[in-house]
């Protein structure tokens, strides 16, 4: 016996409407799948303009789900525009990896399973040394095979190798396909990066940075932008996206990165806390001509009497990150501007205090000033982070900066002062757009 008609109309009334809702819901997003594959060119040069990638949140961070190969299996990989090319941990080779979000070779990438995947020959253009943007990246061929290392990921020494070859990558939001195109990637044998830890939940990495093998050369976009939420609104229904190509937002003022090095660096010309400018490069040169020699030991910029630090932009790395001098200022502004809140050292954290962030001054601002007069005001929620901790039976609260101090004299603008921010990317240009808005 069927269902009443008028049963029938409901159901169908209420799936039409749903997928009605999906439609408007993505349609800013939606990219035809054939002209992608069209577009792709199969030694690697693809000119398919990817639309969107949505993003998920893991364990302070933002992840991407993809599907590579043939079986079209879907992982979480971070995304990091301090990386310049795509890696994934391979079952196939990988003997000396960081256990995956499950612990298991279940999140691994199968090359051999996977009909779409091809090595990448020795006298491939992109199996050979990387050019100035790729100086972490070195890919050489060894016994016949191309193979890839990436180093110098993080403050601890991070790095990755293994094999090059290529294969198809699609991205979708569960209701539609975004993308699908063929890019060059790499198969890990050895990780050792901070991606793949288990806080994070990642099985790789999409790399966004200026180098060669990143997705952005590769597919040909010159432009893209995020705009993240902070984590107190991780709850919303429809999740933040990456957008490429003219899909891209590039709002609010442009300050450039400097031209010629592996990451976007920006100029940040100053610190503020409230309405008090910090002097972090003292009377004289001497502090920033000190952090550009440091920077360049660390394949970073030296430019000698510049009255600026060279800020890297990182999507992966989480606090506000600044050299000695800068970070010991504003901690002692802070902590002149909130008298009674007693220090505590939590780890990982460098400064905590007893109390709540209601227990913290109204003007306990951090603005960033960058070049061409672009400010970026960190939101509450991206300066201050709540803690609990168990003292015996008792659960005492603890509020911590979310800024670290930097043995090296390097700075990062990591995720979390982007948070409620739009970014966004201007590579033909060589300018970044800084824009505070609700994401």
């Amino acid at each position: 016996m069927g269902f009443p008609s008028s049963f029938t109309a409901v159901v169908f009334a209420l799936l039409l409407t749903f997928l009605q809702f999906s439609k408007a819901a993505n349609s800013h997003y939606l990219f035809n799948k054939t002209s992608a594959l069209e577009a792709a060119d199969v030694n690697g040069n693809n000119s398919a303009e990817i639309l969107a990638a949505p993003l998920y949140p893991v364990s302070h961070s933002y992840l991407l789900e993809i599907a590579v190969g043939s079986l079209g299996k879907t992982r979480l990989v971070s995304f990091d525009t301090a990386v310049n090319m795509v890696w994934l941990q391979c079952s196939d080779y990988c003997r000396d990896c960081n256990p995956s979000q499950v612990g298991t070779s279940t999140t691994y990438y199968n090359a051999s399973m996977s009909i779409s995947y091809n090595p990448l020959s020795c006298d491939h253009p992109l199996c050979g040394a990387g050019d100035n943007h790729d100086q972490q990246v070195l890919a050489e061929c060894m016994d016949g095979t191309c193979t890839f290392k990436v180093d110098s990921l993080d403050n601890n020494g991070g790095w990755v190798q293994g094999i090059l070859g290529s294969d198809r990558i699609s991205i979708s939001d569960h209701f539609f396909f975004l993308f699908d195109t063929n890019i060059i990637f790499g198969c890990a044998t050895v990780d050792h990066s901070k991606y793949t830890l288990d806080q994070y939940g990642s099985s790789g990495v999409v790399g966004l940075g200026l180098g060669k093998y990143s997705l952005p050369q590769q597919i040909s976009v010159t432009r893209f932008s995020y705009c993240l939420p902070s984590w107190v609104k991780n709850e919303l229904f429809s999740p933040p996206y990456v957008l490429f190509g003219s899909n891209a937002v590039l709002q609010g003022d442009m300050t450039p990165f400097l031209p010629g090095f592996p990451k976007y660096y920006l100029k940040l010309e100053g610190i503020s806390y409230g309405i008090v400018r910090l002097d972090i490069f003292g009377s004289n040169a001497a502090a920033a001509d000190q952090y550009h020699q440091q920077a360049q030991f660390r394949r970073g910029p030296y430019l000698p009497d510049a009255q600026f630090y060279a800020m890297s932009v990182e999507s992966a790395t989480f606090p506000l990150m600044l050299p000695s001098r800068a970070y010991e200022l504003l901690e002692k502004e802070f902590e002149q501007d909130n008298p009674l809140l007693i220090k505590s050292r939590l780890q990982p954290m460098n400064t905590c205090y007893k109390g709540s962030v209601d227990d913290i001054a109204d003007n306990a601002t951090i603005t960033l000033h960058f070049h061409g007069g672009v400010d970026l005001q960190l939101s509450r929620n991206a300066t201050f982070m709540e803690i609990t901790s168990m003292n015996g039976d008792q659960e005492e609260r603890y509020v911590c900066l979310i800024v670290d101090k930097t043995v090296d004299g390097t700075a990062v603008l990591g995720l979390s002062p982007q948070l409620d921010h739009n970014i966004g990317f201007d590579l033909e240009n060589k300018q970044i757009s800084i824009y505070r808005k609700i994401c």
